[in-house]
């Protein structure tokens, strides 16, 4: 009898590390309906949230396993546990491997996927490793060497981003497709021209420094009649927020909480957020003009290269929150661009050059042969 198909997608800690996991298991599911996918995850609540809202993992052929991870080790006191949790969880990849035989393992990096691809290095399973991120982070450049793929979400339009990404093949983001996308984009895009929307994401990481920016920028803006804000807060109402809608004419609704931020980007004529990987695939994917405010505290900056990327290429505008003058060139900002359809015309055209919407069929396919062929490359 012929054993079922296994893969297993290793990383977590962000939604960078887990999503293209997502949209790749997804295919795989899809396509065969007799495989099935492991999650080796983190012990964080983001890794818990991000998982729940994919229907699959809930169903019997995906199995998901929090690792005994919270961080990252070190040398610090505080850090000891991290360290032992992570001999911890070598051993229990390197026995859930063993177990489950898995064809291939896709790996995302982040600390969370370190002991999957030390395990699968020592019991020879081909990896396939993908980067959500312009810049490489540190797990996928100490892995690198021993990768059977490397794959990059970023491109220059057909030319890999980075020096670092140079042997990575550029795929674009995996996305898991949701029912809502169905709507048709053309008719959102006329609803946005219509109700002259500016999306705030600050619901994210870092939300708490950025809804402050975007408070201070919203009391001094100035923009044409018949725009109004959506600002995602991810917390409750405050009197920041009370002060920035009493001291600025323009229509600010503010939520905790948006289900469909896709839905919500098509619907909207421009968008401010932070710089993370997954929420600029889905402006991307949206074709909608955007002002990032990269979080100054990411890892090894990522986010500035990430923003820094679209924006030499035409497909964003960038505020450094570090700026002293961040408030004001967001507001200037703002008002530039909802004074200049041209402008978000030719930004949202640039940033949707970035979407590959066969992305996560793409990878699938590569894991696909991976794992099929006797050499574990991907030819």
């Amino acid at each position: 009898m012929t054993r079922s198909a296994c893969y297993v997608f290793a990383g977590g800690g962000s939604g960078g590390h887990l999503e293209p996991s997502l949209g790749v298991a997804e295919r795989l599911l899809s396509d065969d309906p007799d495989c099935h996918v492991v999650f080796l995850t983190s012990r964080r609540h983001i890794d818990r949230k991000i998982l729940s809202t994919a229907d699959f993992c809930r169903g019997s052929r995906c199995c998901v396993v929090p690792l005994p991870l919270t961080g990252r080790p070190g040398l610090r006191p505080s850090s000891l546990k991290n360290l032992a949790g992570m001999l911890m969880s070598v051993r229990i990849a390197t026995r859930l491997l063993r177990d489950r035989r898995p064809r291939a393992i896709m790996a995302t990096g982040g600390f969370a996927a370190v002991p999957p691809l030390l395990a699968a290095r020592r019991l020879q399973i081909p990896v396939l490793l993908f980067e959500a991120n312009v810049q490489p982070g540190r797990v996928n450049r100490w892995f690198a060497p021993w990768a059977a793929a490397r794959l990059t979400a970023w491109s220059s339009h057909g030319q890999t981003s980075s020096a670092d990404s140079a042997d990575s093949l550029p795929v674009g983001m995996p996305l898991r497709t949701r029912q809502e996308e169905t709507l048709c984009q053309e008719q959102n895009r006329q609803q946005a021209g219509s109700t002259r929307r500016i999306l705030v994401l600050g619901g994210s990481q870092g939300s708490l420094r950025l809804n402050r920016l975007v408070h201070q920028a919203l009391a001094a803006v100035r923009l044409p009649p018949g725009w109004q804000v959506l600002h995602q807060t991810g917390q409750p109402g405050s009197q920041e927020q009370r002060d920035a809608s009493a001291q600025t004419s323009v229509r600010i609704r503010y939520t905790e909480f948006i289900t469909n931020v896709p839905q919500a980007m098509q619907q909207s004529a421009l968008v401010v957020s932070r710089a993370g990987a997954v929420t600029l695939a889905e402006i991307a994917q949206a074709g909608v003009p955007a002002v990032l405010v990269p979080l100054s505290s990411s890892a090894e900056d990522h986010q500035n290269r990430n923003a820094d990327h679209l924006a030499n290429h035409g497909a964003a505008r960038v505020i450094d929150e570090r700026d002293p003058q961040a408030a004001a060139k967001l507001s200037d900002t703002l008002t530039d661009l909802a004074e200049n359809t041209a402008a978000r015309r030719n930004m949202g055209r640039a940033v949707r050059a970035f979407h590959r919407p066969d992305a996560g069929q793409t990878v699938a396919g590569l894991l696909r042969d991976l794992a099929s062929r006797p050499d574990g490359r991907v030819p």
